[in-house]
């Protein structure tokens, strides 16, 4: 996502003059073209020459117009994307999800996990995003240990209740300081970790694709073995 963000607007660019120059080759735009240079070209008196010269300036100025508002792809802004990066090296360093879908008519029910880089078979991120998608069309097993499942209902269990007293020592009022800035980022965390009913939060161990041997090639390696 990183990646992508930092090239997007260069992407854009690149779609956008490709489909600006595609506009420029259709006959509707070589024939305002055409009028725009038969107007340029135009003798006579100056007059004539002077209002033709408008007349050109204002079909070029809309065509430009046209131009302008005919992008393919919207830029997005940079404050945004940039954002975006800063929110990713803030809370998602180096995080790669896997998110499995048991039941195809239940969308809101998955078990997913973050998958450690040096485990994988095909080490260059890049490709691997480029083999199988962001949305991998083949069926997926995951073993894992599960390490959060949360409930219908709000925890109730509230891990600074006891220092809710009258009186606290120094020592408590630290400890109380210091794990209330922790427990400030609670909202952020559980937006980053998007774990909630009726999701499962697992430590994933191994993941991988079920294959089986093609029995007619089998029995044919067979016969041939046989011979």
């Amino acid at each position: 996502m990183k990646k992508i963000s930092q090239d997007f607007p260069e992407i854009v660019k690149l779609i956008n003059r490709s489909h600006t120059d595609s506009l420029k080759d259709t006959p509707e735009y070589q024939a305002i073209e055409q009028q725009i240079n038969d107007l340029e070209s135009t003798t006579g008196d100056r007059n004539k020459k002077a209002k033709a010269t408008q007349q050109a300036k204002k079909l070029r100025a809309d065509l430009d117009k046209i131009i302008t508002s005919s992008t393919a792809i919207d830029t997005t802004p940079k404050w945004i994307l940039d954002g975006m990066k800063t929110w990713i090296d803030a809370f998602l360093p180096n995080i790669t999800n896997i998110r499995v879908y048991p039941f195809k008519d239940q969308h809101d029910e998955h078990i997913f996990g973050h998958l450690e880089a040096r485990n994988f078979t095909i080490t260059d991120p890049t490709a691997f995003h480029f083999t199988y998608g962001s949305f991998p069309t083949e069926e997926f097993t995951m073993l894992g240990i599960v390490t959060s499942v949360p409930a219908k209902e709000d925890e109730p269990f509230n891990p600074l209740e006891e220092f809710e007293k009258d009186e606290l020592e120094d020592f408590e009022s630290v400890e109380r300081g210091f794990r209330g800035v922790f427990r400030g980022f609670d909202g952020m965390e559980a937006m980053v970790r998007t774990c909630r009913y009726p999701r499962v939060l697992v430590y994933p161990v191994l993941v991988y694709r079920q294959t089986a041997p093609n029995k007619a090639i089998s029995a044919d390696a067979k016969s041939r073995a046989a011979e």
